[in-house]
């Protein structure tokens, strides 16, 4: 969807574009659904903070990296996202340590290479780029570890998004208001307004929502696998939609991928055996 949103918008024009469309439907849907979410006074610039890291500084980063990284060496970089939240979120005391993360980790990372250096005609890109892609990777993998504490049992997760969202208007606003001033409305195609439609409600808010709930309820390094199938999902998309052939190395890699998710998922837990009586 980005491919066709970019054919019509240029990427600070799309990333300001679609933060401003969020905002204002993250908050009627959160108030049609009552769970809208006032920060306490003590909390909003917890929350500001992590609205500014997520969907802000992230955002910049990932766009501009992406502007001159290729497309393969973006998507390696940004795959790195659910080993830094591993970290993280161990070094914040919200996961515990085990060896089994280490090594599934490493062996689903090693099927999303083979996923994306099986596409043929990768590119190249620029160092720099790659470079940007990596620090946005770290830079939503703290955002994720912020988020957790905000995200407590009795809040809905639509609405704790939607509290943290304005803190990103701060870096949002200069990055894009020139191009999307200057962009001819009238000259986008149906196609391009879909494809950021799509952006604004699928990939945007309803994603979001969905990924913070998975936040919530198991914990971050569980919910930081789903990183793992998006060059799997992106792969299959191309296929599908852009007519780009699979090779046998990417069919290969999403296999070891499932292997390695796997492997790095946590035990579950053990409940307590109950006791029967014969009667």
């Amino acid at each position: 969807m980005i491919k066709f949103v970019y054919a019509d918008f240029t990427i600070p024009t799309t990333g300001l574009l679609r933060y401003l469309l969020m905002v204002p439907l993250m908050f009627i849907v959160a108030k049609a659904m009552g769970q809208l979410v006032i920060p306490a006074k003590g909390e909003r610039l917890r929350f500001f903070a992590t609205g500014l890291m997520s969907s802000g500084v992230y955002m910049i980063l990932f766009l501009e990296g992406m502007r001159t990284a290729a497309p393969a060496q973006g998507a390696i970089a940004l795959a790195t996202v659910p080993i830094w939240i591993g970290i993280f979120s161990i070094l914040a005391k919200q996961e515990t340590f085990r060896w089994n993360l280490v090594y599934g980790s490493i062996l689903a990372y090693v099927g999303v290479g083979a996923v994306i250096m099986g596409k043929p005609n990768r590119g190249e890109g620029e160092l720099m780029g790659v470079v940007l892609v990596l620090v946005a990777a770290i830079a939503w993998a703290a955002s994720v570890i912020m988020m957790k504490p905000l995200l407590a049992k009795d809040k809905p997760a639509l609405g704790t998004f939607a509290a943290t969202f304005p803190g990103a208007a701060i870096v949002m606003i200069p990055y894009g208001i020139r191009d999307m001033l200057a962009t001819d409305y009238s000259a986008i195609t149906p196609q391009g307004w879909g494809a950021l439609s799509y952006l604004v409600v699928m990939a945007g808010t309803v994603a979001f929502v969905f990924y913070y709930i998975s936040l919530r309820e198991v914990g971050p390094i569980k919910t930081s696998m789903v990183a793992y199938f998006v060059p799997i999902i992106a792969a299959f998309g191309e296929w599908l939609l852009l007519k780009q052939p699979l090779g046998m190395l990417q069919v290969a890699g999403v296999g070891v991928v499932l292997i390695g998710v796997l492997v790095a998922r946590p035990p579950r837990p053990v409940s307590a055996p109950t006791e029967s009586f014969e009667v």
